[in-house]
C-alpha cells in the first residue's frame, strides 16, 4: 500500500486554494480589460469570438485543440 505523505485534508484545501486564486485572477484581468481597453467584458461577443480581433485560424485552432484533449479523455478515459 502507498502511504499517503499529507493527510488528505491538506489535498481539498490545496484544490481549493488554487480554484480561488484562478477565479481572483481571472476577475482582476476582466476588471483590467475593462478599465484601460475599448473592448467590454459586458458584450457577448467579447468572449464568444474574442471580438474578432483574432484571425480565424487561431479560433480554429483552439477548438480543435478542446476536441482533441476531449476525444483522448472519451477513449482513453482519465490517467490513474
Amino acid at each position: 500500500m502507498f502511504a499517503s505523505p499529507l493527510p488528505q485534508g491538506v489535498g481539498y484545501a490545496v484544490v481549493f486554494a488554487l480554484g480561488f486564486g484562478l477565479a481572483v485572477f481571472i476577475n482582476l484581468i476582466t476588471w483590467t480589460q475593462a478599465k484601460f481597453s475599448d473592448f467590454s467584458p459586458n458584450s457577448a461577443s467579447e468572449f464568444s469570438a474574442a471580438s474578432r480581433s483574432l484571425k480565424t485560424g487561431l479560433v480554429v485552432s483552439g477548438i480543435f485543440s478542446s476536441v482533441g484533449d476531449l476525444v483522448q479523455i472519451t477513449l482513453f478515459g482519465y490517467c490513474k
